[in-house]
C-alpha cells in the first residue's frame, strides 16, 4: 500500500508543478497593457492608421481580460494560458462588446511571450488553431500580432 501511495504521489508531481507554472505565468500576465503596435495579415500598421486603438489598454487578470480605451469598455471576456507548451498559448473568448454587441462564443487559440515588460500576442481566427509562429502570414501564422508594453 504504501508503494502505492509513492508511485501516485510521483505520477501527481507534474501535475502540480504545471499549475504552479501556470499560476506564475498568470501572474507575471496579471496589470494593464498598452498596444504598442499591431500587425494584420503580413502588414504592419502604421501607428497613425491605429486611431482610437493607440490609446487601448489590455487588462488581464483573474482569467478574465477587458480592452479599454480611458473609461470606455471595448471588448470583456476571458481567457486561459497553457505554460506548458512551446511556444505558450493564451485562449481568449470575447464575451461581449459594448460597441459590437455579443460576440461568437467560438475562442481565438494564440500564443504569447513575455520578455521584461513587452508581451507578445500572436492570434488566430476564433474557432481555428493556434499559430505556431510570431507572424501574422503564412503557414503557421495569426491574424493578428499585437505588441503591448506594461502600464506602470
Amino acid at each position: 500500500m504504501r508503494f502505492l501511495a509513492v508511485c501516485l504521489s510521483w505520477c501527481l508531481l507534474p501535475v502540480d508543478a504545471l499549475a504552479a507554472d501556470s499560476a506564475g505565468e498568470m501572474a507575471k500576465l496579471e496589470g494593464k497593457w498598452q498596444l504598442v503596435s499591431m500587425e494584420m495579415r503580413g502588414m504592419k500598421l502604421p501607428a497613425e492608421s491605429l486611431g482610437p486603438l493607440k490609446l487601448a489598454v489590455l487588462e488581464l487578470g483573474d482569467g478574465k481580460l477587458a480592452i479599454r480605451v480611458g473609461d470606455k469598455v471595448f471588448h470583456e471576456g476571458t481567457f486561459k494560458i497553457d505554460a506548458s507548451t512551446n511556444p505558450k498559448t493564451i485562449e481568449g473568448a470575447l464575451l461581449a462588446s459594448p460597441v459590437r454587441g455579443s460576440r461568437s462564443d467560438k475562442p481565438a487559440i494564440g500564443i504569447y511571450e513575455i520578455e521584461g515588460d513587452t508581451l507578445r500576442i500572436c492570434f488566430g481566427v476564433p474557432g481555428g488553431k493556434a499559430p505556431q509562429e510570431f507572424t501574422s502570414t503564412g503557414e503557421g501564422g495569426g491574424s493578428t500580432l499585437n505588441t503591448y508594453r506594461r502600464v506602470k
